[in-house]
């Protein structure tokens, strides 16, 4: 949000201002060392089933150091997924899966997958797409929209970055187009509704 503070020195900072101090697990409190179970500042150690270092014992969410970052839909799945090994023995394992992540600053900027630099050694294209032209965005005078897409030898997406008005929604998409691995002439054949930030999808792969 647009802010005027004063900092320590008496200066002051004017424009945007973006808070992100994420999120720290809240366990000093707990005595863990007394249950046996290990962790540190990052979270409960934890195993692909969401067990602790005390086996009868299991953490979920952001107090727990998974793989998965700490976000709400991540958090949910391994509430479930933890339940169900508690009840019926380690049968499930943590999944791989993409994992979506925003910034809902203005405009918003969102991404999953991988990086240019994390994909690095695969054989990959980049497209890249202004978007800002787009009808999707040019009723709404979103001047910023665009997009980053890598694509595998294969065809099949592996990262996707974005920045406009629909970024967060888009994003989701692309989260299911990697997951399911899809191919993009899979995608290029989806019937959506038109006009919507979906329809344009075809255009970014």
């Amino acid at each position: 949000m647009a802010s005027s503070s004063p900092l320590s020195d008496d200066s002051t900072l004017e424009g945007v201002v973006l808070n992100a101090t994420g999120r720290i697990p809240s366990i000093e409190r707990l005595r863990l060392e007394a249950a046996g179970v290990t962790a540190d500042h990052h979270g409960v150690h934890v195993n692909e089933h969401l067990q602790t270092s005390n086996p009868n014992i299991y953490a979920a969410g952001d107090v727990a150091k998974s793989p998965n970052p700490a976000l709400t839909p991540f958090a949910g799945q391994e509430g479930r997924l933890a339940a169900l090994n508690m009840l019926h023995g380690n049968t499930r394992s943590l999944p791989e899966r993409p994992a979506p992540t925003i910034v809902y600053a203005t405009p918003p900027i969102a991404k999953v997958g991988l990086t240019v630099e994390e994909a690095e050694g695969i054989d990959f294209d980049v497209k890249e797409t202004d978007m800002s032209h787009f009808l999707t965005y040019s009723r709404i005078n979103d001047t910023t929209a665009y997009s980053k897409v890598l694509l595998s030898a294969e065809g099949h997406v592996i990262g996707a970055h974005l920045i406009g008005h629909h970024a967060p929604e888009l994003i989701n998409l692309f989260s299911y187009i990697i997951q399911n691995k899809l191919s993009h002439q899979h995608v290029k054949h989806l019937e959506v509704a038109y006009p919507t930030a979906a329809s344009d999808l075809t255009y970014l792969i």
